[in-house]
């Protein structure tokens, strides 16, 4: 996101040549080209990445499965290492399939995601599931809802509105007039005065409805500055949440997401208080617009892990499937929400965020996270051979990443 805004700081402000094109030349267009290079690149990148390994195994293509993913291994560990893995073993609901039943592996695919998605929403992993549906619902309210109207309050902070809000100009003293005197004789010359605003590119409105107002194609410089802020930020916080995840295995991944939503629920309190009043603190705003950013988007990273700590491997990309779609949903509310209140009442969205991710903390709090590792060291127990460890954590890199 830094690089973004670094990006956008040197193009956007760039005066380009005004010449008759049929589509007119503006620095924001070039910003916009230039932003879609990286999305041209990955789109031509995935035609050349190789199949899912989980989807050929499940399709009974285990032999070409396993040459991908001995690709990948060797890839990441250099081409002398070695790939212990000579087999992949199918769930038993693939068992018996042919290659040729194209018809026959797609529907026995499809029965398979609904019984899994029953087992999901079934006695035993309701409250599990519900509390994982909710805690991406409230972090991507706030990451994939707040955080898209952060630049729109920070121009609000340094804009006309604010300005106007701060400006020093005193009323003046209540008169007395003769009440008897004909209403033609009344002078309003102080009707619709233009009223001229310091520090805003010596522009002026009018106090009747904004009439008369200028409009100047600069952008201030603090709205890229504010940018580079959050995006340092978020960068910071990636590396705090690896140190964070690194030490202490599942409950470490717990303690993590529980500060990223904690420092979410903070910062929109903090931008409720600070960019939807238009108070003095405008760097305080800023500081929190960082905080929120670095924080949900992180905190959605942690949830997924989360997930996999919470869950079964059979039933692990399922959840993170169906959080992502809760989590989109949140946030598509809370945009609406942000939408619909931002000139009548600012802080009531950013608050009900809030309140809903000091609720989520309580969530992550209690949810159950030692099953896995239960039944690892069942199976360690039975068999204590390491090649079992490895196929476990295979088992859960593939279901859930593959």
């Amino acid at each position: 996101m830094s690089s973004v805004t670094a990006v956008a700081w040197l193009v956007i402000p760039f005066k380009v040549i005004d010449y008759d094109t049929l589509l007119p030349i503006y620095s924001w267009r070039l910003f916009l080209a230039l932003s879609s290079i990286p999305g041209f690149i990955s789109g031509a990148w995935v035609l050349y990445l190789p199949e899912s390994p989980r989807l050929l195994s499940d399709t009974n293509r285990s032999e070409k499965a396993l040459k991908i993913l001995a690709y990948i291994h060797k890839m990441n560990n250099g081409a002398s290492s070695e790939y212990k893995i000579k087999k992949l073993i199918q769930d038993e609901v693939f068992v018996g399939k042919t290659l040729g039943a194209e018809e026959s592996r797609t529907k026995v695919l499809f029965l398979s995601v609904i019984k899994d998605l029953k087992t999901f929403v079934s006695k035993s992993y309701a409250v599990k599931s519900t509390l994982i549906l909710f805690m991406f619902f409230a972090n991507m309210a706030a990451g994939f809802g707040l955080n898209m109207w952060i630049p729109e309050l920070l121009l609000r902070i340094q804009g006309r509105e604010c300005k106007l809000t701060a400006s020093t100009v005193k009323p003046e003293n209540a008169r007395l007039f003769n009440a008897t005197t004909h209403w033609k004789d009344l002078k309003y010359d102080s009707y619709g005065k233009e009223v001229p605003i310091p520090g805003l590119n010596d522009s002026s409105f009018d106090d009747h409805f904004g009439q008369g107002s200028t409009c100047d194609s600069t952008i201030d410089q603090e709205v890229f500055t504010s940018g580079l802020i959050v995006g340092a930020c978020c960068v910071l916080g990636n590396a705090a949440c690896a140190i964070l995840c690194a030490r202490g295995g599942a409950l470490g991944v717990r303690r993590a997401a529980i500060a990223c939503t904690a420092v979410c629920a903070l910062a929109s309190a903090c931008l409720a208080a600070t960019a939807c009043s238009c108070s003095s603190f405008n760097k305080i705003a800023v500081v929190a617009a960082a905080a929120l950013n670095a924080a949900s988007l992180n905190g959605n990273v942690l949830l997924i892990r989360l997930l996999l700590h919470a869950l079964p491997a059979r039933l692990s990309g399922l959840g993170v499937c169906w959080g992502a779609w809760w989590g989109r949903a949140g946030g598509v509310a809370s945009n609406l929400a942000v939408g619909a209140l931002l000139d009548f009442s600012c802080p009531a969205p950013f608050i009900a965020v809030g309140a809903l991710l000091a609720l989520s903390i309580g969530a992550i709090m209690v949810i159950k996270l030692g099953e896995n590792q239960e039944e690892i060291s069942q199976k360690k127990e039975e068999e204590p051979e390491h090649g079992l460890e490895k196929n476990t954590g295979l088992d859960r890199y593939i279901s859930t990443y593959m």
